[in-house]
């Protein structure tokens, strides 16, 4: 299912994203978008080619092509997925996390921030440590 999702900016300097020729960093990018929480997606060469690139209807072989480029860069695993059908592939993007940042969540205002701190008795709510101001 495509979602949003925020990319590092780090990931124009990653040796091995940058390898790879323009179209296969878009169609990296367009992984990325298309690939579950865990960086995972299954689905036909034709419904990712027609997912990443609406417009010009690419052939399987050419979303192929750049898949197996992003393969041998170390950036996806694509292996061939039985269980879902024949025509279908799984692709798992590697270092997931190397790539896409947790959304940030907005900063409290400091005078909220310090009232929340004061009421929970400076413990965090999460994860039970102690909280610094």
């Amino acid at each position: 299912m495509a979602r949003e999702i925020r990319i590092k900016p780090d990931i124009w300097s990653h040796e091995e994203f940058a390898s790879v020729s323009v179209l296969a960093r878009l169609t990296f990018l367009g992984v990325l978008t298309q690939a579950d929480e865990r960086g995972v997606l299954y689905i036909t060469l034709e419904d990712l080619g027609a997912r990443i690139f609406p417009k010009d209807d690419p052939p399987s072989s050419w979303v192929l092509c750049l898949l197996n480029e992003l393969h041998y860069a170390d950036l996806v695993c694509a292996y061939p997925a039985p269980w879902e059908g024949v025509d279908h592939f799984g692709i798992e993007v590697c270092e997931w996390r190397s790539f896409v940042g947790r959304p940030g969540r907005p900063p409290l205002p400091d005078r909220i921030r310090r009232e929340v701190i004061e009421r929970d008795g400076r413990v965090c709510g999460i994860c039970g440590g102690d909280v610094a101001d």
